[in-house]
């Protein structure tokens, strides 16, 4: 039985993504992500550092090249994938180092939002949401529509918010719109509000 590590860690971009590779083969890209972890000390009473652990991380194909066009230095992210050592010869002298080669990576949404596009066969970008809902008619972005304030589960008020419903809506919405890409719910394998 193969044995791999898969990991996965957060923190921060130390630099832009570099693409490698040779012209014509599959897109590759690395960057170096920096995790400084943070404890409690309870006789200061303070937060301190542990010292940075910086991993490079490397991506192939589709998701090389969707990080070259998402991910940024200084950009909190969370990365996961198979953990290995590389290893290389200079002057004589052997090093290695971690290296982990990416399945999926992302922005770190405890420190931010992000804007997602799904990208096609072709390269090019849409973002499914534009083919749901009609400009103005998401009650998370527009509180000007009426929308009550609601609390979630976990006893959250959102003012000015109100859940979304699985209606047909942005069906109707998205058909009066032919320049968006016209996206099924059955390409997402579920309602488009549906959650699982």
């Amino acid at each position: 039985m193969a044995q791999q590590s898969t990991v996965t860690i957060n923190g921060f971009v130390g630099a832009d993504p570099v693409s490698f590779g040779r012209e014509g083969d599959s897109a590759a890209c690395s960057f170096r992500i920096g995790c400084t972890p943070r404890y409690y000390n309870s006789s200061t009473g303070q937060w301190c550092d542990r010292s940075t652990t910086w991993l490079t991380v490397k991506a192939y194909r589709a998701l090389a090249l969707n990080v070259m066009r998402s991910i940024h230095k200084g950009d909190p992210v969370v990365a996961t994938g198979a953990l290995y050592g590389e290893e290389w010869s200079k002057d004589g002298v052997k090093h290695v180092k971690m290296v982990m080669e990416a399945t999926g990576i992302g922005h770190d949404l405890s420190l931010g939002v992000s804007h997602f596009k799904r990208t096609k066969a072709n390269g090019s970008t849409f973002d499914p949401r534009q083919s749901r809902q009609a400009p103005g008619s998401d009650p998370y972005h527009d509180a000007s529509n009426g929308a009550a304030s609601y609390t979630d589960v976990a006893g959250a008020a959102y003012p000015n918010h109100a859940p979304r419903t699985n209606d047909d809506a942005w069906r109707s919405s998205a058909n009066a719109d032919s320049s968006v890409d016209q996206v099924s719910p059955d390409e997402f394998g579920a309602q488009p509000d549906e959650v699982h």
